[in-house]
């Protein structure tokens, strides 16, 4: 029997299905380019309708398990500024799953693939007990995908869904609510946000946060706030747009620490003094702010500890605890500086 007690979904189901052999099937599944382009589509579309999961090989096959976990992380292939963060969450992750028989499994998803479609191929090769996945949206249609077919996953953030499903996320409302109301103490009326992709589900409690900070301030995002984007170069030119402002910005709140410090070296090299001309608070996973040729506050994010809570509950799935007990949020560490 497969997941939820249903009947396993074989090569030889998706045969009948679709009135192929047995052998085209199979290399159709493997994406061979043998097989003709509109029978390879036809195969899988009938293969996720079914709900087909490749079964595990070796002992696997006595005991159900392939003792694997996926980790499915989009990775941001061409930022400029970097991400320091990912290895953290790997090695957290691998600390916690050290000593119960499960292996990681990484599938990095570059920004131009469509997250569905990977995690998809995922689900259809099979290899794995167990999924975390990251980069939450609130109407995350991956997280519909797996829940329908009883896969154990847990997501690094909330969705708005009504889904029960474990989670892992960090109050990234709080975090700007707290770092903007931190700027609006030192005298700052005009706080420029920096962004992820709007799509993701903590970047609009970003948002929020900062809605709320300013509105207890009187002031409000639609006239006091600036939102900017968290990417690429876009990031410095955003700097120097603000620069030449007629309305500058008197407060920052970067999500990044790598992104801090060019924006902190822009700054500079244009005159503009920390602390005084302008305030700057950032997000902070290392220790590198502490480094930074000025002072300044950060909200501490534990990434190694993201990692191990998010291999746990995943762990936890799999023997079968409801995901309505797995499910956490935690605030982020102030760490002021001057």
């Amino acid at each position: 029997m497969g997941d939820n007690g249903r009947e396993r979904v074989t090569i030889r189901s998706i045969a009948r299905e679709t009135g192929l052999s047995i052998a085209t099937v199979s290399r159709a599944l493997q994406e061979s380019p043998s097989v003709r382009a509109e029978t390879t589509h036809l195969v899988l579309d009938a293969a996720e309708r079914l709900g087909y999961r490749r079964n595990p090989s070796g002992a696997g096959l006595r005991t159900g398990r392939t003792e694997t976990i996926c980790l499915v992380m989009q990775v941001a292939t061409s930022e400029l500024l970097g991400d320091v963060g990912a290895l953290q969450i790997i090695t957290g992750a691998n600390q916690r799953l050290a000593g119960s028989g499960y292996n990681l499994n990484l599938v990095p998803v570059a920004p131009e693939e469509d997250p569905l479609d990977a995690l998809k191929g995922v689900v259809r090769r099979g290899s794995f007990d167990g999924i975390v996945l990251s980069s939450t949206r609130p109407d995350d249609p991956r997280v519909g995908f797996l829940d329908s077919r009883g896969i154990p996953f847990v997501t690094f953030g909330r969705t708005d869904l009504p889904i029960e499903h474990a989670y892992y996320d960090v109050d990234n409302e709080d975090f700007v609510y707290r770092a903007a109301s931190l700027l609006i103490a030192r005298g700052c009326r005009r706080v420029g946000l920096f962004l992820p992709p709007r799509e993701l589900a903590y970047s609009q409690h970003r948002v929020a946060g900062l809605r709320r900070a300013l509105a207890q301030a009187g002031l409000s995002v639609e006239r006091d706030g600036v939102l900017l984007a968290d990417a690429e170069l876009s990031l410095l030119a955003d700097i120097n747009t603000l620069i030449g402002n007629a309305e500058p910005v008197d407060g920052l709140i970067c999500g990044r620490e790598i992104a801090a410090l060019a924006i902190l070296s822009t700054l500079q090299n244009a005159g503009i003094v920390i602390g005084s001309d302008i305030h700057l608070v950032t997000m902070e996973t290392s220790s590198l702010p502490d480094h930074f040729p000025v002072p300044v506050s950060g909200f501490f994010q534990d990434l190694h500890l993201t990692g191990a809570v998010l291999a746990d509950f995943v762990l936890r799935r799999v023997a079968g605890a409801p995901p309505q007990s797995l499910q956490r949020v935690d605030t982020m560490t102030l760490r002021e500086r001057g």
